[in-house]
């Protein structure tokens, strides 16, 4: 028999012979709440205005933390701000606590057991931490659980480890859990957690605050409870049925059957914390702005040690499926199953290896169903406004989404899951992506000279961060890194949402390129592009001037990129149709122009249609050998050269962006070899156009 039977047996045998027990101390002339049916206590009967960790007092009932102070340079915490802890808190969830309260809510003694225990855990390296993090998905912070919390933050330096040590991560796991082997770890208490049991838990804490409480049961299936600290009237809890027992027996709502738990569904249910996370579409020099849809990130709902995790559907929405009494801390990840989206930082370096959150807000039951948090483009402007990484870290999220879903209908590969994405504007390369896939594709030891070089490009100056501090948590632990303009007047007009998603599809086109044509190919390829930054000429970093070896790798890989991010932009904003939804003043940059809609195509397909390999202007385009335009001619109907001569002849339509994606294969590792796999793979159609327009690129 299961502990939860065992209890409903006990009460219900309680429910039989209640009528003929007789308990101490109580007179006979009582006095009854008036509320007695809907089982509401006197006010004042459990201790109001109770503290609860993790959340300052300060917090509560704001929507959101907002952190809009600027500097001169990066800060270190990239926009975090520390946790300050004030005193521990008496735990009213520990099995001997709760005991107690379950005794005297129900009249009676009723074993109970731990559902769950409260532990930490240390990690000694990147890996211990990453079982815990991803392989075990536990839900950690980085300072105790139980604690009054002074100022609420993003991290907690622990005053006994030093800045780069890994620190305690406190979780809350369920009893019976199976330790991962190696991690160090602590028991520091055994807890019940009622699932739905609203009276209890005002019991139970009222009771570690200090309050004291007498009950006895009484012939009418009621317990009458007295509190014995203060002067106050007494509660006669009626225990409702509920559906443990079969149809023919009642039994009270016990700690081991409570009433549910929900689903999350229950109309307007004011204990059901639910709400809508938006972001800014920011366009054209931050004039036109929409709010959109934060989709599928995590939300994480918290009280003691009760943890809801759920996500925001594609219209923001969530939804807890727990109910909660008040006080509740929300908190968004950036994280699912597609990507752990994280942010730079220069200090506290393992921190990296969280995804990026933010504080929603705290909340209590009268704000639970209106929950609402925009994710805003810092204004005034400022690069290093302390909320730009998070509004910078939302729309990549959302740009992964975006990049599947549109995946799916062009018919190209989709990414490997879980990856590694990094958001930095630290780098000196600030507006730019890579796509080293680390973590999907491990370094070879030969990798590991360049990795500096490689970090201070795309990634962080030795200025802003140690690089050999960064190496080592990064160097199995990144796959793309996102680099978003933040200087000068970029900020307005470059600054954009269409620029961090154009960035974000070309990177992402890259992944998918990765999952086709795998490991080898992309340790071939990145040692090119490694090379060209650690030796080549300073102008043409990254790509060098097309005639070092292999160039051809980077001919074939950034083709792509470049491509998706055309296509891909094209699709999200202007719907795949020319001009659909495009402002005045939208322009996308190619070859040194911004190019606006213009003669029936918008902005993007006008870029990418008026590429020119012949442009010899390097002011203009360092790297014009990469035919950037390559794939679009090949699907088009339309033959540029007959509006500009100085474009290539396009006597080609009618292939489609999943054929050429097909012959991106592992063996395709030049221009010439990717014309030969695709008429290969389809019938040599075409082939003469084929072979012109190849030829007009210059291959």
């Amino acid at each position: 028999m299961n502990r939860k039977n065992s209890i409903t047996l006990l009460l219900l045998t309680f429910l039989i012979f209640s009528g003929c027990q007789k308990k101490p101390g109580f007179s006979e002339q009582t006095v009854v709440s008036t509320a007695k049916k809907a089982n509401i206590p006197p006010k004042g009967f459990f201790i109001e205005n109770r503290k609860v960790p993790g959340v300052s007092t300060s917090s509560i009932g704001k929507i959101s933390f907002q952190n809009n102070s600027t500097q001169s340079g990066p800060d270190p915490d990239n926009g975090d701000e520390p946790v300050i802890l004030g005193a521990q808190l008496a735990n009213p969830y520990t099995v001997a606590n709760m005991q107690q309260a379950v005794n005297t809510l129900y009249g009676g003694n009723y074993p109970i057991s731990a559902t769950h225990l409260y532990v930490r855990f240390k990690p000694a390296s990147v890996e211990q931490f990453i079982t815990l993090e991803e392989s075990e998905d536990l839900e950690l912070q980085d300072y105790p659980m139980d604690y009054e919390v002074i100022q609420d933050g993003d991290y907690y330096q622990d005053p006994n480890l030093g800045t780069e040590d890994f620190g305690w991560l406190y979780t809350v796991v369920p009893a019976g859990y199976n330790f991962p082997a190696g991690i160090q770890n602590e028991l520091i208490d055994s807890l019940y957690l009622p699932e739905d049991n609203e009276l209890l838990e005002d019991m139970a804490e009222s009771m570690a605050g200090g309050a004291q409480y007498r009950s006895r049961a009484s012939a009418s299936n009621t317990v009458t409870i007295q509190r014995m600290d203060t002067t106050m009237e007494t509660f006669s809890f009626g225990p409702q049925p509920c559906g443990c027992a079969p149809d023919a027996i009642q039994c009270p709502v016990t700690p081991g059957c409570e009433d549910g738990g929900g689903g999350g569904s229950g109309g307007n249910d004011p204990r059901i914390p639910r709400g809508t996370i938006e972001v800014q579409d920011v366009r054209v020099c931050s004039n036109q702005i929409n709010n959109v849809p934060v989709r599928q990130a995590r939300i994480v709902c918290k009280r003691w040690f009760k943890i809801e995790r759920t996500y925001t559907n594609d219209q923001g929405q969530f939804v807890s499926s727990k109910k909660f009494k008040n006080k509740v801390k929300v908190n968004l990840k950036t994280k699912n199953q597609y990507a752990n989206v994280r942010k730079i930082r220069g200090i506290r370096l393992w921190q990296i290896l969280f995804p990026v959150k933010k504080r929603i807000g705290v909340f209590d039951q009268g704000t639970f169903t209106s929950i609402y948090h925009l994710f805003s483009k810092p204004n005034p402007t400022s690069a290093y406004d302390k909320e730009l990484p998070y509004w910078v870290a939302v729309t990549t999220h959302n740009s992964v989404l975006e990049y599947h879903q549109y995946a799916t209908e062009l018919g190209v590969g989709q990414p490997p899951s879980n990856l590694k994405i990094i958001v930095t504007n630290w780098g000196f390369q600030r507006d730019a992506g890579a796509a080293p896939m680390w973590n999907k594709c491990s370094p070879l030891s030969g990798d590991f000279s360049s990795f500096r070089e490689y970090i201070e490009f795309y990634l962080a100056l030795s200025t802003y961060v140690s690089q050999v501090n960064l190496f080592g948590f990064l160097k199995n632990q990144m796959d793309v890194v996102i680099g978003y303009a933040a200087l000068g007047n970029d900020y307005n007009c470059r600054l954009n949402s269409n620029n961090i998603k154009s960035i974000a599809y070309h990177e992402l086109g890259h992944t998918s390129h990765f999952a086709q044509a795998g490991c080898g190919f992309w340790r071939d390829y990145r040692q090119v592009i490694t090379g060209q930054i650690l030796f080549g000429a300073a102008a043409t970093k990254p790509y060098g001037d097309g005639n070092q070896n292999n160039a051809g790798l980077v001919a074939v890989g950034e083709m792509w990129g470049y491509h998706c991010e055309f296509i891909f932009t094209n699709r999200h904003y202007g719907n795949g149709g020319a001009f659909g939804g495009f402002g005045v003043g939208f322009t996308a940059l190619s070859q040194g122009i911004d190019w606006p809609n213009n003669g029936g195509l918008n902005a993007y397909l006008n870029a990418v249609e008026n590429f020119n390999p012949n442009l010899n202007n390097p002011n203009r385009d360092l790297w014009q050998w990469i035919p950037q335009g390559l794939p679009y001619d090949l699907f088009d109907d339309r033959n540029d050269y007959l509006f500009n001569p100085a474009l290539p002849t396009d006597n080609v339509a009618g292939f489609t962006m999943q054929q050429c994606f097909n012959a991106l294969q592992s063996d395709v590792r030049t221009i010439p070899a990717f014309r030969d796999r695709l008429l290969q793979q389809n019938a040599f159609s075409q082939q003469s156009q084929v072979n012109t327009l190849f030829n007009a690129y210059n291959y």
